[in-house]
């Protein structure tokens, strides 16, 4: 792969280095970071091609550096077309409302820095409800095909109303 993007070779040090560092987040410190009234904490996996990853690796880690206090990302799941950006985020604020207000900062901020570069919102995690604001912009002219399935399966909207896709009423 590397010669594909005109890569040099490193040596062992990076790889030593990480062997060294992958355990320093050590349980202690997390229940440090966790103790706080009003401490969060979360992951946001996105997808993206090997050509837009790089950028889109780098705003959303500065966008979650700036939001949270500590912001962490691995990558996983790679094909030939590119691979998961598993991002984790975790703050701690004076009293709940700010610390929804920097836990939905964060989540705002990866999702448009992703659309942005061409990734996706969610690799394998699923939508879920923090997710709903982006999945139209996510699904382009799918979601219109979405709706419709949903609307011929539960005509009612009885199943998950308001929630499936955040795409409203009657759409699953």
């Amino acid at each position: 792969m590397g010669e594909l993007v005109h890569g040099e070779p490193l040596g062992a040090e990076p790889w030593e280095r990480w062997l060294r560092h992958r355990f320093d987040l050590s349980a202690d410190r997390l229940q440090d970071l966790l103790a706080p009234p009003g401490a969060y904490v979360d992951t946001i996996e996105v997808a993206a091609s090997w050509t837009d990853l790089p950028a889109l690796y780098h705003e959303v880690k500065a966008h979650l550096a700036g939001v949270a206090d500590l912001a962490l990302c691995h990558f996983s799941h790679g094909y030939p077309q590119g691979c998961c950006a598993y991002f984790t985020f975790l703050g701690s604020a004076a009293d709940e409302s700010g610390a929804e207000a920097a836990y939905r900062e964060a989540w705002r901020g990866a999702m448009e820095i992703t659309l942005a570069h061409r990734g996706t919102i969610s690799h394998h995690h699923g939508v879920g409800q923090v997710r709903a604001p982006w999945i139209e912009a996510d699904m382009g002219g799918w979601s219109t095909i979405w709706q419709r399935v949903s609307r011929a399966l539960d005509p009612q909207g009885l199943m998950n109303p308001h929630a499936v896709g955040g795409l409203g009423a009657g759409a699953g």
